[in-house]
C-alpha cells in the first residue's frame, strides 16, 4: 500500500473516532461538548503512540488539525478499534457492541481514552519490566549453552597440557561418537519443550507430570540403546576405521557414554526448567559441573592418561546429573522425587537387559568388518525395538506412536499428555 493510501486509512480511522466522540457532545450540555474535545485531543495523542509503536514514523504536522476540523467519517470503519485490544488486553473494547446504536459510544471512547491514559503514563515501566524478563531468560539461556560446550571441550585442553598432543587425535575420537549421542537425544525428544510450555502456560500441573514422565521413558530407551551399542560396537568400529593404533580410544568412548547417558536420559527434565522459566538453576549447574570435570580431569590425567580425563567428566555428571540434578527438578516443579528416582530407575534397568540380550544375539557380527558391523547392528536394533514395543511401552503409548506413523487424515490424534499414566 502506497504512503497515501496509509495516510488516508489513517484519516478514516481518527475520524472516525473523534466523529463518535463528539456524537455524544452534540447532544449533551456545555461538559459534554469539553469532554468530547478533550477525547477528541486523547485520540490523536493515542494514534501517535500507536504509529510510534508500530514503527511507522510521525504524523504530518498539520494532519491533526485537518482531521480534527473535519472529523466526520464513516461509522462503518470502526471495526478496526478492536486492534487496540492487541495493546490494551481482553476487556477494554467490552462497549463496542453498542457502539452502531450510539447510545455507549462515549462510553466506549472514554474507556480508550482513559486506558491511554494509562499506557502513556505507564509504557516506559511496562517495557522495561518486559525486556528485563526477556533478556533475563536469554542471557541465562546463552549462559548455559557457553558451558554445555566448555563441559565437552575442555578435556582436549587438559590433554595437550598434561599427556602429549599426539594423544588428542586418540581422545578426539571418542568425543565425536559422544557428541553424535548427544546430538541425537537432543533431536529425538527436543519437541517436548514447547509441549511442556503450552501445559504450563494453561496451568495443567496432570498434564505436565504425565507429558514429563512419558518423556523420561522414551529419553531412557534411546540413551540405553545408543549408549551400549557404542559400547558394544565401538571397538571393532574403531579398528576397522581408524587402525588399531587408536584402539586406545575405546575405554575412553565407553567413560563418555556413561556420562552423556546420564544427561541425556533426563532431557525431558532440562526441557522442562525452561518451559517453567527455571533455567537458571540449570545454568549454575551446567557450570559447577564443567568446574568439576575441570578439577577431576587435572588430578586424574597423569596417573590415568587419557581414561582419566574422561573419568572426571563422569565423575562431574555423577554428582550434578545423578545427585543433584533430579532433586532439584522434582522439587522446583512439585513432582514425587522417590517415585521419580523409582520410574527413572526401573525404565532404564528394563532398558538395558533389553539392549543387553539384543547385544548378545548379535555378538556374532563384532568383529572389524563393515558388512558385519551393519548386520550385526541392524539385528539388534530389531530385536531391541520389538522388545521395548512390547516391554517399556504400555498399549496408549504404543497407540499413540501408530498414530504420529501414519499421520492418517482426519484421524484424532493422542495427546501426550493422556498417552502415559503418572506412576
Amino acid at each position: 500500500m502506497t504512503e497515501h493510501g496509509n495516510r488516508q486509512s489513517e484519516d478514516v480511522f481518527v475520524g472516525d473516532m473523534v466523529s463518535a466522540a463528539r456524537e455524544r457532545a452534540s447532544l449533551c450540555g456545555e461538559h459534554d461538548k469539553l469532554r468530547g474535545a478533550h477525547a477528541g485531543a486523547i485520540v490523536h495523542v493515542f494514534f501517535d503512540e500507536v504509529r510510534s509503536v508500530l514503527g511507522f514514523g510521525p504524523r504530518r504536522a498539520n494532519q491533526a488539525d485537518d482531521i480534527f476540523s473535519n472529523g466526520v467519517g464513516n461509522r462503518h470503519h470502526a471495526h478496526q478499534l478492536l486492534e487496540i485490544e492487541n495493546l490494551f488486553g481482553v476487556g477494554h473494547c467490552a462497549h463496542f457492541g453498542g457502539a452502531r446504536g450510539g447510545g455507549q459510544v462515549d462510553n466506549f471512547y472514554f474507556v480508550v481514552c482513559a486506558q491511554v491514559v494509562e499506557y502513556r503514563i505507564e509504557k516506559k515501566a511496562v517495557e522495561l519490566k518486559i525486556a528485563k524478563s526477556l533478556s533475563s531468560y536469554s542471557v541465562y539461556t546463552f549462559l548455559a549453552y557457553i558451558a554445555d560446550t566448555i563441559r565437552f571441550q575442555i578435556d582436549p585442553l587438559v590433554i595437550s597440557g598434561l599427556i602429549g598432543l599426539a594423544m588428542v587425535t586418540h581422545y578426539r575420537v571418542a568425543g565425536v561418537f559422544a557428541q553424535y549421542y548427544m546430538q541425537m537425544i537432543i533431536f529425538s525428544v527436543g519437541m517436548l519443550q514447547p509441549v511442556f510450555s503450552r501445559l504450563h502456560g494453561a496451568g495443567d500441573r496432570p498434564g505436565i507430570e504425565k507429558v514429563f514422565y512419558f518423556g523420561t521413558k522414551l529419553s531412557s530407551c534411546i540413551s540405553i540403546f545408543i549408549c551400549l551399542a557404542l559400547i558394544g560396537w565401538g571397538k571393532p568400529f574403531i579398528i576397522r576405521w581408524m587402525g588399531l593404533a587408536y584402539q586406545d580410544a575405546y575405554w575412553p568412548l565407553v567413560v563418555l557414554s556413561l556420562a552423556v547417558l546420564l544427561d541425556v536420559c533426563q532431557k525431558p527434565s532440562i526441557d522442562l526448567l525452561y518451559a517453567t522459566f527455571n533455567h537458571r538453576f540449570y545454568t549454575y549447574t551446567n557450570w559447577a559441573e564443567g568446574i568439576l570435570n575441570l578439577v577431576f580431569s587435572l588430578l586424574l590425567a597423569k596417573p590415568l592418561g587419557i581414561v582419566g580425563v574422561a573419568l572426571g567428566t563422569l565423575i562431574g555428571a555423577f554428582l550434578i546429573r545423578v545427585v543433584l540434578q533430579p532433586w532439584w527438578v522434582c522439587r522446583v516443579n512439585g513432582i514425587g522425587y522417590p517415585i521419580y528416582m523409582r520410574f527413572l530407575g526401573r525404565n532404564l534397568l528394563y532398558c538395558t537387559f533389553l539392549m543387553g540380550a539384543a547385544t548378545a544375539i548379535s555378538a556374532w557380527g563384532l568383529r572389524p568388518s563393515y558388512p558385519l558391523l551393519v548386520a550385526s547392528a541392524i539385528c539388534a536394533t530389531l530385536i531391541y525395538a520389538i522388545g521395548s514395543w512390547l516391554v517399556v511401552f504400555n498399549p496408549v503409548e504404543r497407540e499413540y506412536f501408530k498414530a504420529a506413523i501414519r499421520k492418517r487424515n482426519g484421524q484424532k490424534d493422542i495427546d501426550p499428555a493422556t498417552a502415559v499414566a503418572v506412576p
